[in-house]
């Protein structure tokens, strides 16, 4: 997991950090001692509130995986678009053990696209 491009996450069931690979440091900004403990609110939390009723009630209480985008924000202040998967980890008797969670940022991606569709309306009108 350390070698993977991808930020990958394990947390326990309330959401603190039991893991996070090299990746979460890079995309946060976060070093590996302050990521421990601590949720991913640290680099979240920027969402509607709405969004995380729906975000929690689908990973914790229905079990099911949830796939979104996240507005975050590094350590240096900087805010950044990540696509996300989160999926419930289940033990053997199918009870609710943590979560673990996989982010690419797409800030990039999502900035070119746009700008590409602004220029096609440019080119429209």
């Amino acid at each position: 997991l350390d070698s993977a491009s991808n930020h990958i996450v394990i947390t326990d069931i309330d959401g603190k950090i039991l893991y996070a690979n090299k990746a979460v440091s890079k995309l946060t900004g976060y070093a590996p001692q302050e990521l421990q403990g601590q949720t991913p609110k640290l680099w979240g939390g920027l969402m509607p509130k709405d969004f995380y009723v729906r975000f929690w009630d689908q990973i914790k209480t229905q079990k099911k995986i949830f796939s979104g985008t996240f507005k975050n924000i590094r350590k240096n202040g900087e805010e950044y678009l990540a696509v996300a998967t989160v999926s419930p980890i289940m033990d053997e008797l199918g009870e609710l053990i943590g979560f673990v969670g996989v982010e690419e940022d797409v800030t990039q991606e999502r900035k070119i696209a746009n700008e590409n569709m602004e220029n096609l309306n440019k080119l429209a009108k």
